[in-house]
């Protein structure tokens, strides 16, 4: 499958890459500065509907210039919260790039292409560590396709009739949401399992959008899964379930990378959709819980 070109953060050990001209983070040399960087927050983008600003960055690119070429160079990739020495004294425009676990794997390391560099003019002092508290923002330039977040208004998503075995709705709750309000399917042994998708369906063009991902907060349960349905010409849709997220007792935030998805059902318009089913024991002969809660929020698509 061909990929589209991505911003890729690739693992690095130690506490990063070391530049050629100037080893600027080898305590070594002399006395390094530090920078520590506990987490980065979101904030919004104003004349931008981007939708909830609930985040999960657990990476950082570190970009410093050169004192010599004055080139800027890539230190490292580092996991937050981070404390990071450099071989370095002065003031200096330090870049930090936000980074995300794409589909929740610690080796699709990615700077998330939808939130904004983060430039902070920090001044280095040998043997001080200096606390930075950093923000970002969605890029004005996003389009968000759609989201979910059971706040009200036509919902977005709706159980598939089709599917008789899959009778579960899902309902909008507010006691023990992530924000507001949130989306609950309840299943037990008789409706063990279920089937949502969006109504409508979307065209995406990925020579005009380039990556598309989905954000979703969600507390399962069971085990779900996140596949994407090619709609032909003739209105008929062909599910592809490609992701899945497993079992969460706290509410936990993912982000999606649809792309490869969208590219290989080589469709126009496509539906997004979630399943899930109680796990069945075939050495008790019965499912394993009684009854399953899966809760959903904020489901985002969004594309440049």
């Amino acid at each position: 499958m061909k990929k589209l070109e991505l911003l890729k953060i690739f693992l690095v050990t130690g506490v990063g890459l070391f530049f050629t001209r100037c080893d600027l983070i080898n305590p070594s040399e002399g006395i390094p500065s530090y920078i520590s960087i506990s987490e980065i927050t979101v904030e919004p983008t104003i004349g931008t509907l981007t939708g909830t600003l609930s985040s999960k960055i657990t990476q950082i690119r570190v970009t410093v210039p050169d004192p010599i070429s004055g080139v800027s160079n890539t230190l490292g990739t580092f996991s937050l919260p981070a404390t990071i020495p450099i071989l370095l004294e002065g003031t200096f425009d330090i870049e930090i790039d936000p980074a995300i676990k794409a589909n929740g794997n610690s080796f699709s390391l990615e700077v998330y292409p939808y939130y904004e560099k983060i430039i902070s003019t920090t001044t280095l002092v040998p043997g001080e560590i200096i606390d930075l508290n950093l923000t970002t923002k969605y890029k004005e330039s996003i389009e968000v396709e759609f989201q979910e977040d059971f706040e009200g208004g036509d919902a977005i998503f709706f159980n598939r009739d089709l599917e008789p075995a899959s009778p579960n709705e899902i309902v909008g709750f507010e006691q023990g949401a992530f924000e507001g309000k949130s989306g609950r399917i309840a299943l037990d042994k008789d409706n063990a399992g279920f089937i949502i998708s969006t109504e409508a369906a979307f065209s995406l063009d990925l020579n005009q959008t380039g990556a598309v991902y989905m954000e979703i907060n969600y507390k399962n349960d069971i085990p779900i899964e996140v596949g994407i349905f090619g709609v032909n010409a003739l209105g008929e849709d062909n599910p592809l379930w490609e992701f899945v997220l497993v079992e969460q007792e706290n509410w936990n935030k993912i982000y999606l990378n649809l792309t490869e998805t969208i590219q290989f059902l080589n469709e126009n318009q496509f539906r997004f959709g979630i399943r899930g089913i109680i796990p069945f024991s075939p050495t008790l002969g019965d499912f394993t819980l009684e009854n399953a809660e899966v809760l959903l929020d904020n489901i985002k698509v969004i594309h440049f």
